[in-house]
């Protein structure tokens, strides 16, 4: 019933408390800053307690009411949570530009999770030659019989802003490099494979970059996929994934937990 009936009103409140805690440094807006988007009337029991209660159950408990002196408070504690709700009430209210380059990353690794794909953020390691590397996101399909995973490089740009068509073929090619240098370092994989329960002695590696915007251009060997495509392309991955640059390994030292 509420849903319904303020479903604009919490969509817009939503979207009001991501903009104003976007920076990672920001996890609070007073609730009178939200007064503006909703007002009861004198004769309405729906107060803006019982639409900030509703979005907290709603998205899982991403936002807490807290206070600070007597002033009372919204604590954001998941954006990510919260902006897959805006997105279920309002998909265009939901720009992905509500999120810091550090939640996009996350919503990147949620959408594999959800995939089935065992994710995991920031993987750092150090190629044959001591040169260090760092990839947004691992992800890895656990069930696949080629032993699928993904080097993926989330890329939150404004195509009109801040980069161009050679700036983001070059970070494809940037990427398919990292998969070189990781698959040329079995020990680097056996080691995340150990991490993840895993005991793989050969895999797949596919370099992929995802995008906030549609790419203004693509690298038909190196998928370059916008979010807002990104549940489709990885659904339909397996039947194109002739078409793609991908580094196969094999001789993977498998280890093994102590139990």
């Amino acid at each position: 019933m509420m849903m319904e009936r303020f479903r604009g009103t919490i969509a817009s409140i939503v979207a009001m408390l991501l903009r104003e805690t976007k920076e990672p440094t920001t996890t609070t807006v007073p609730i009178d800053a939200l007064n503006d988007l909703y007002t009861a009337d004198s004769e309405d029991e729906v107060q803006i307690n019982d639409l900030l209660e509703y979005i907290s159950n709603a998205s899982g408990e991403a936002i807490s009411i807290t206070s600070k002196g007597k002033q009372k408070l919204v604590k954001v504690l998941d954006k990510v949570s919260l902006w897959l709700m805006l997105y279920s009430l309002d998909i265009n209210l939901a720009d992905v530009t509500l999120l810091h380059w550090t939640d996009f990353e996350k919503l990147v690794q949620h959408a594999m999770s959800e995939n089935g794909y065992i994710t995991r953020k920031n993987f750092r390691f150090k190629d044959a030659k001591e040169k260090r590397h760092e990839v947004d996101i691992v992800a890895v399909d656990r069930y696949s019989k080629e032993h699928l995973m993904f080097l993926i490089d989330a890329k939150q740009w404004d195509y009109t802003a801040n980069s161009s068509t050679a700036r983001i073929l070059e970070a494809a090619n940037e990427q398919f490099l990292r998969c070189i240098a990781l698959g040329d370092t079995p020990s680097e994989l056996s080691s995340l494979f150990l991490d993840l329960g895993l005991e793989w002695n050969k895999c797949i590696i596919i370099p992929m970059v995802v995008t906030l915007l549609n790419p203004p251009v693509q690298n038909f060997f190196i998928p370059i996929v916008s979010i807002l495509a990104f549940n489709n392309f990885i659904l339909e991955f397996s039947s194109n994934m002739d078409s793609f640059k991908k580094k196969y390994v094999d001789g993977i030292p498998v280890q093994k937990k102590l139990k």
